[in-house]
């Protein structure tokens, strides 16, 4: 992997110190502007010529796996989704390609899963990710709720599931890029 963005703080001069929501909103900055760096890289490699790994590695990918994600257990709709046919499920039937579409989401999002059981609730930190995905798509649990398990906020929930859900369309774009 290459580092792409670094992004540094110092002492806060306003506060004592900065709060969690502070290091959450700088570190989803960072990664947005380290997905902006790639997607310039790629543009150039694109136009010189090199072969790039689109359409994986932009937003548009990552919105398509998010559309899936909340289309979870509708394996007609994944199976007419160009995400199938992208992740190589492109044979038989819709339903039979959005069976294998909805195994494939499920590995991604155990990707996530930390060693070990599932703590009680609140989980630490380091479950975020995968419990936001897991429970509210897998489980089909609200947002508030999976939210209220995890004891934040809906901000601070959506800012999660974000991450996470760009987490699984990498881990998705890998494999798929790995299996051609």
């Amino acid at each position: 992997m290459e580092a792409i963005v670094l992004v540094g703080v110092g002492a806060s001069s306003r506060k004592i110190e900065y709060s969690t929501g502070d290091l959450e909103l700088l570190d989803e900055f960072t990664e947005q502007m380290g997905n902006l760096v790639l997607y310039h890289q790629l543009h150039k490699k694109q136009d010189s010529g090199v072969s790039s790994s689109q359409p994986f590695n932009n937003e548009d990918w990552v919105k398509l796996v998010d559309d899936c994600l909340r289309h979870f257990s509708d394996y007609l709709f994944l199976g007419e989704s160009p995400f199938a046919e992208q992740i190589g499920v492109g044979e038989g039937t819709n339903i039979e390609r959005g069976k294998k579409a909805q195994v494939r989401i499920r590995e991604a999002i155990q990707s996530l899963r930390p060693q070990g059981e599932r703590p009680p609730e609140p989980p630490p930190r380091e479950w975020f990710n995968y419990v936001v995905l897991h429970d509210a798509y897998v489980q089909g649990l609200p947002n508030r709720e999976v939210a209220a398990r995890l004891f934040v906020s809906e901000g601070t929930f959506h800012r999660v599931r974000r991450h996470a859900v760009r987490g699984v369309a990498k881990y998705l774009a890998d494999k798929a890029l790995s299996a051609s």
